[in-house]
């Protein structure tokens, strides 16, 4: 099952037909959560059988109305959950496979992730959470083809000293279900002294070292979805920076997030919080050791 958090914004209104267009890519049914506040209620939890006030249950109701009537062949549901918002987004993504969450556009994620309901989820979940924004692309109640095969790009960041498992299975298979391009990047950068012979020249070498090693770390990856087409680079200098600019018309980014931290905290990279701030492109956010 994949969920959307939906609030009424144009965010999380684009959040959710991607969700509903990715929910039909993978045959998967697609729900909707809403979040609403209840000062001084019990734990976060379903309204039991009692119906939600009538304006907190219209705006999941008629996002999904919209969706059916886009994707007839798809299951969608909503559902109105009382509580705090971090703590009902935990649960949610604990039992879904992926998350969908709106954000408020580019150059706004760090706003929006720093001390928010967004980062606290991305931290404490083991599951995929993709990040979707409202831009000029998908404006606010424009209708995205309802067709869920394309052949869009997914772009996935991948550091090759220390390939992750995780990262890859979510890039190889979100690639697949789009019968697409997978571009893998890997960014590097070779340290020489101010001063020093040779500052100003490339060395090859470390370039060549890296491409062994990315196709070192892919080689099984491609025998498992032999029909993904793969274009793998090893580029000279920052990660962030190639990984936005290899965004630009991309369907989908790939990121990780490393869960090996001490008393088990985990930690969004500085790559990773660039491409979440400056790429123009849904964002995927995964977990791995």
């Amino acid at each position: 099952m994949i969920s959307v958090g939906v609030d009424g914004s144009p965010a999380s209104s684009a959040a959710a037909r991607w969700a509903a267009r990715e929910a039909q890519r993978r045959d998967l049914p697609l729900r909707l959560v809403h979040v609403a506040d209840r000062r001084g209620t019990a734990p976060a939890g379903p309204t039991d059988g009692c119906p939600p006030p009538r304006r907190i249950a219209r705006i999941p109701r008629q996002v999904a109305d919209e969706l059916r009537f886009a994707h007839p062949d798809l299951s969608v549901s909503s559902v109105v959950v009382f509580g705090s918002p971090a703590a009902v987004l935990d649960l949610t993504a604990e039992q879904s496979d992926m998350l969908v969450l709106g954000s408020r556009g580019n150059g706004a994620v760090p706003r929006l992730l720093a001390g928010s309901v967004a980062l606290a989820t991305l931290h404490r979940t083991a599951r995929p959470v993709v990040l979707v924004r409202a831009d000029d692309h998908w404006p606010h109640g424009q209708d995205l083809p309802s067709t869920p095969a394309s052949l869009g790009e997914v772009v996935v960041g991948l550091e090759v000293s220390r390939p992750s498992d995780d990262l890859l299975r979510f890039a190889f298979d979100a690639a697949a279900h789009r019968a697409g391009v997978l571009r893998v990047v890997h960014g590097w950068t070779t340290y020489v002294p101010d001063g020093a012979p040779g500052a100003c020249s490339a060395d090859p070498l470390p370039a060549l070292a890296d491409n062994d090693a990315l196709s070192s770390a892919l080689g099984p990856w491609r025998a498992k979805y032999p029909d993904v087409e793969v274009e793998a680079e090893a580029v000279v200098g920052r990660p962030a920076e190639h990984l936005v600019d290899a965004a630009r018309g991309a369907d989908l980014v790939v990121v990780g997030r490393s869960t090996r931290r001490p008393l088990g905290i985990s930690h969004i990279g500085q790559v990773t919080r660039a491409v979440l701030h400056h790429a123009p492109a849904p964002v995927a956010v995964v977990a791995h050791d």
